[in-house]
């Protein structure tokens, strides 16, 4: 069996029911009422306490998760920084040692360069020595075979 009550009538179920309750309230002897409004009183001021504690405790917690987190971060923070000026030092030094090899590298271009300069002097010279070397060299065949042809023309004279 189902029961169905509209909103109207519960309404006024929950009237009655407050206007019976008040009744048997005031009927009641001012002694018991004021000792169950005592008793509900302290229930009440044990909840509040307690929900106090409960935030006070709460409170503290996260005073000390915020504090904790707090000095994680700084720490972090002061370790990026530390590693911030070590690579900051680093980029100096490597900034430093690639200047140092730039120069190095131009004295030895230049010192490359003087050393093609003179070698290509020096093929020179010496292709020019070469070259005058065979021209001797074929002036001196030429008189030898022309002192060798006269002395052999003088031979068959004789």
């Amino acid at each position: 069996m189902t029961v169905i009550i509209s909103q109207k009538k519960l309404k006024k179920f929950e009237k009655e029911y407050h206007t019976l309750r008040e009744q048997q309230e005031q009927q009641e002897a001012p002694i018991e009422r004021y000792e169950r409004e005592n008793r509900r009183l302290q229930e009440a001021n044990m909840r509040l306490e307690q929900e106090n504690d409960d935030l006070a405790h709460e409170l503290v917690s996260s005073k000390i998760a915020l504090r904790k987190d707090l000095d994680n971060a700084e720490e972090k923070a002061d370790a990026l920084n530390k590693e911030l000026l070590l690579t900051k030092q680093k980029l100096v030094d490597s900034e430093d040692e690639k200047r140092r090899l730039e120069e190095e590298s131009a004295q030895l271009k230049e010192m490359c360069r003087r050393e093609l300069d003179k070698s290509e002097s020096e093929i020179k010279k010496n292709g020019s020595i070469i070259g005058e070397y065979k021209q001797v060299c074929t002036m001196n065949e030429f008189c030898t075979e022309i002192t060798f042809n006269a002395s052999i023309k003088k031979s068959s004279k004789r």
